[in-house]
């Protein structure tokens, strides 16, 4: 399973120093109410500290109790805290990250069902139900929002039109959005594919044969990746490395950006190309 950062925690009510905010489950303490968010903690573990150097200087024996935190807003939910601990334990910092992850990983669950990555974040899953199980948050694990990743495609479909993401962000995640197609209602701002490339919805409306995207129809503009490929706005190359990674065809003159080096392209590469821009120079591509 994936490692994780534990922080010191009550050990007793007798330490707690925030009586009245915390809820103790069974000996533990569970949560912290910060106001408008609570800290959950998960998957206690104690241990005694034989070399504690008190207050007063001395070494004494102590009972240290830790602990993974979880923050969310209220109100509390299962869904809500498992999504929290996905973002607490990735580092995860937006929505876009959030999905993106999904994303990623359900690629890797359709390259290989075997892949660590994906069997690391599915035992990390199910260790949060779990966790959230002994502390009280109970539920049913069919309906929780987190699932394995051999579900995940369906589930980032699911949501991709829920989610705010910018027109880079949507088309680094195309293949997941809806096909268009005749009858359905579509609202500013939701993307769709059609005829193998990426539109936003400019104005509401119930979809129609004769307003198909692309049709010269100011109901919806393609989206492409608008960088300028100069050295001031380069052309992002698979920044997350993912290993579903399609790749892109490179265009001599143009600059790209991977892990923040610039690289300048001195050769058209003709076909899309998958590798490391690191491992490219000289071959295709040059340090700017």
């Amino acid at each position: 399973m994936i490692d994780l950062n534990y922080i010191e925690v009550p050990s007793s009510v007798d330490n707690d120093d925030n009586r009245g905010k915390t809820r103790w489950v069974d000996g533990r303490c569970v949560s912290l109410d910060l106001g408008g968010s609570v800290l959950l903690y998960l998957g206690h573990k104690t241990y005694v500290n034989d070399s504690y150097v008190g207050g007063d200087g001395n070494v004494i024996s102590k009972t240290i109790t830790e602990a993974f935190p979880i923050k969310l807003d209220k109100p509390v939910s299962r869904d809500r805290a498992i999504v929290a601990a996905e973002v607490a334990a990735y580092g995860l910092g937006s929505a876009y990250d959030v999905a993106s992850l999904n994303a990623s990983l359900a690629r890797k669950f359709r390259n290989n069902p075997e892949d660590k990555e994906v069997q690391d974040h599915d035992m990390f899953i199910s260790w949060v139900k779990v966790e959230l199980d002994k502390i009280g948050l109970k539920g049913d694990p069919d309906k929780d929002q987190m699932l394995p990743v051999s579900r995940l495609c369906g589930f980032v479909k699911f949501i991709i039109n829920k989610v705010e993401l910018s027109s880079f962000e949507a088309l680094s995640m195309k293949e997941y959005y809806p096909e268009w197609k005749a009858g359905i209602n579509v609202q500013v701002g939701q993307y769709y594919r059609y005829d193998g490339k990426l539109y936003e919805c400019d104005q509401q409306h119930t979809t129609q044969d004769n307003w198909k995207p692309g049709n010269q129809t100011a109901l919806w503009h393609e989206v492409v990746d608008g960088s300028a490929g100069t050295k001031d706005d380069p052309i992002l190359y698979n920044n997350t490395h993912d290993s579903g990674f399609e790749g892109m065809i490179l265009e001599i003159g143009k600059y790209y950006s991977q892990d923040n080096v610039l690289y300048g392209w001195i050769r058209d590469s003709v076909v899309p190309l998958i590798h490391d821009l690191k491992d490219l120079v000289d071959l295709y591509v040059k340090l700017a």
